[in-house]
């Protein structure tokens, strides 16, 4: 089993939000973990978002973005490449999704492709979540 966490999930170990405790489990129980590389940028955004709302200082976060990167270390980073965009533009066609919940579940599904196993999708989003179980990965709210 791995667990893929999109962003609405990632950002739960980094900032006090409903279902941190259980993302921070999720990670530190030693299962493998993956995550697209866009991640990174949407967790980037989140942070500086924080910043200019006045919740979180730059240097608060230049020490979330570091903790970030060293969690990365035990984590599967799955690239945005052709086969994962090709994926992600086809979901769209099939499934009410914005661009980057495209690219999560097409990162996801690409994970699947490769194991005998299961790949659980963390998720906070409700519908993302659905429709992550209607193509075949394990939804888990890390809210629920």
């Amino acid at each position: 089993m791995i667990r893929y966490f999109d962003t609405s999930a990632l950002v739960k170990r980094y900032l006090a939000e409903p279902g941190s405790s259980r993302v921070s489990g999720w990670i530190e129980e030693g299962s493998e973990r993956a995550v697209s590389r866009v991640a990174l940028v949407e967790t980037m955004s989140a942070f500086s978002r924080r910043v200019r709302e006045r919740h979180l200082t730059a240097a608060g976060r230049a020490r979330l973005w570091r903790k970030l990167e060293e969690d990365l270390e035990s984590f599967v980073l799955v690239d945005v490449h052709v086969a994962v965009i090709g994926r992600a533009t086809t979901l769209c066609t099939r499934h009410p999704l914005r661009a980057l919940d495209a690219v999560h579940l097409a990162s996801a599904l690409e994970l699947l492709d490769g194991l005998d196993d299961d790949v659980r999708f963390a998720s906070a989003d409700g519908s993302l979540l659905r429709i992550a179980d209607a193509v075949g990965l394990v939804p888990e709210d890390p809210a629920a």
